[in-house]
């Protein structure tokens, strides 16, 4: 495995006999555990950098994913050393000076990118019409739209170490308020430290859709319901009323003579017109025998499929929700025959939809939340040291990953202006 080096290996293990390694004792430092390791989460982190820096805060981030991201997440795979997938938004659009002046910083030290490449429209014939890209987005470029995330954990420097302690492959399952903190545990049981603040940020963990996809209910209902605090009930009874329009990825590669055929069509998204299986397109050269392509489909199609989430997903192998293996190709099957008929035979030809990997599914339950949002004096709970922050919060940037990002930002000020 990979070496641990010195300082992480005693502040992991051994933590009070190497309690001023960092500079401030533990005891004065304001422990932090953020559940969900998406844009907010990382956008969390790279809020309150200097306090990690100077050891005023110290956090934790626990990811149920092998790796942080959320729908910026690039999935990765040891069948294709070379794959790297973004599944979920490839890109972002910057509408605020705030964060379209820190991208502008990620790209210029060579980690993400402005978008270049061709956007816009696919009609049912397969034709395609260019859209300009306003306002200005980024992509991950060839790493990956994951290295946005990784810049923000790691303070926007990417030769750095992340400035948190990650914990990937985890579902916390459980969490208690204690006369410290707050206490959390996993799947098994088993104990992940104790915290002073506990930052969600992802609906799941306190959301009815935590019934659904693992049964039971959701871990911070569960501790409210032993706790009455009013402030924390109110937010979660607002919570409860969220819903959601989820989407269907199919995720596929293909080399060779179809590698270049998929990488020569004149864009790398494309929304799709007028059907109602498949709404966009995602095309992305990994190298030149290597391409990657990345079916949605329309929210209604998702939703008539709301149980199947995908075998390889980490709610499936991590978090133990069933998955049917036989509806997962039937659903496949369906969102790739109906781009067919868009792009078979004017744009491609049959033999270019036989990929070398795939297709395998991922299901966006919670990517893309309905009115009502949760209302900002209902994100932050001082009374029991609790905060929310994603794209689910009230914003005139809610639902996009600008939103998630600046709700993370806004969520570290509020716990910086408390030290």
């Amino acid at each position: 495995g990979r070496r641990v080096g010195a300082r992480r290996h005693c502040l992991l293990h051994h933590p009070r006999a190497c309690e001023t390694y960092r500079g401030a004792p533990l005891s004065q430092r304001m422990r932090v555990a953020i559940v969900g390791g998406g844009v907010g989460g990382c956008a969390l982190i790279y809020g309150i950098r200097d306090e990690l820096k100077s050891s005023r805060i110290s956090a934790t981030l626990f990811e149920m994913g092998r790796g942080c991201g959320g729908r910026t997440a690039t999935r990765k795979t040891r069948e294709l050393a070379a794959l790297t997938v973004d599944h979920g938004a490839p890109s972002f659009a910057t509408r605020t000076a705030e964060l379209f002046m820190l991208c502008e910083e990620f790209a210029r030290m060579g980690g993400i990118e402005r978008l270049k490449d061709a956007v816009g429209v696919l009609d049912s014939k397969g034709v395609f019409q260019r859209e300009p890209i306003i306002p200005p987005r980024f992509t991950g470029g060839a790493k990956g739209i994951s290295t946005f995330c990784e810049l923000l954990l790691r303070g926007g420097d990417p030769l750095a170490e992340p400035l948190a302690r990650v914990v990937s492959s985890t579902r916390v399952s459980s969490v208690m308020k204690t006369s410290a903190g707050w206490r959390l545990s996993d799947r098994q049981g088993a104990d992940l430290g104790e915290f002073d603040w506990l930052v969600v940020t992802g609906t799941g963990f306190a959301h009815p859709r935590w019934t659904a996809i693992f049964g039971g209910t959701a871990p911070l209902v569960a501790a409210a319901e032993k706790m009455g605090d009013p402030a924390l009930d109110a937010c979660l009874n607002a919570l409860k009323l969220l819903t959601f329009k989820p989407v269907t990825a199919c995720l596929m590669a293909f080399d060779g003579a179809a590698a270049a055929a998929w990488a020569g069509l004149p864009f790398c998204k494309a929304r799709i017109e007028s059907n109602p299986t498949v709404s966009r397109l995602v095309i992305r050269r990994i190298n030149a025998n290597l391409t990657a392509v990345v079916l949605h489909s329309t929210h209604g199609f998702s939703e008539s499929e709301a149980d199947v989430f995908g075998a390889n997903s980490a709610a499936a192998r991590v978090g133990g929700a069933q998955s049917d293996a036989i509806r997962e190709q039937s659903i496949l099957s369906k969102m790739q025959a109906e781009l067919k008929k868009i792009l078979v035979p004017n744009v491609l030809a049959a033999s270019d939809f036989v990929p070398c990997w795939g297709p395998h599914l991922h299901r966006w339950g919670g990517g893309f939340p309905r009115d009502p949002l949760l209302a900002a004096e209902h994100a932050f709970v001082p009374s029991v040291s609790c905060a929310f922050c994603g794209d689910f919060i009230a914003s005139e940037r809610a639902r996009t990953v600008e939103g998630a990002a600046l709700s993370g930002f806004t969520t570290a000020r509020k716990l910086v202006d408390l030290l």
